[in-house]
């Protein structure tokens, strides 16, 4: 019989997660991932199977905490730009809390998509799914007359996905509220 674990595996994951956020995959050692899950050796390979298999759910834990806001975000009521100006105040809020992490997916997708297709493929689902999403919600605004007849929802969901995560990126370097926040508004110009 199966000895229960002595900790709580969700809240140990948000530490390995948090971890691979402030330092990247590469910079993150199995003793610095011990030593913040506060787990031993055995219970870390028993319960997640290695520093890789760690970092997968790690990344999706942050992904599905990410896309579920922007999906609520894009599913309130009111005009596209109302609904996309609140998405881009709390992605603004949001990310000057992140004390300069950035965005996790970013970070990912700088240190590591280049050199692993697995990694790149499933970065590039996550970053369609947000992108279709949106692409729909720019469809039903362009139907209503809230864009211009000829304005291209793909075209443009694929442009704020780009600044969603140029946001965050830019975050790391000039974690400046007066920054982020022109680059909100500019965005929301796009939709003019």
């Amino acid at each position: 019989m199966a000895r229960p674990r002595g900790f709580d595996t969700d809240a140990v994951l948000d530490r390995a997660m948090d971890a691979f956020w402030r330092q990247g995959y590469g910079n993150t050692s199995l003793p610095d991932l011990l030593d913040v899950m506060g787990i031993s050796r055995s219970s870390f390979y028993e319960t997640f199977g290695g520093k890789r298999a760690l970092f997968e759910a790690s990344l999706r834990r942050y992904e599905a905490r990410v896309t579920s806001r922007i999906m609520r975000a894009l599913e309130q009521p009111g005009p596209i730009r109302t609904v996309m100006e609140r998405l881009l105040a709390d992605m603004v809020t949001r990310t000057l809390a992140g004390e300069g992490r950035g965005c996790m997916m970013c970070n990912t997708a700088v240190e590591l998509a280049p050199h692993d297709p697995d990694l790149r493929a499933w970065l590039a689902g996550s970053f369609e799914g947000v992108e279709r999403a949106l692409a729909v919600r720019l469809a039903q605004a362009r139907d209503a007359g809230e864009l211009a007849a000829d304005a291209d929802p793909v075209a443009l969901a694929r442009t704020f996905v780009a600044l969603f995560n140029g946001l965050r990126v830019i975050a790391k370097a000039r974690p400046e509220r007066a920054v982020l926040d022109d680059i909100a508004r500019s965005a929301l110009r796009l939709l003019d």
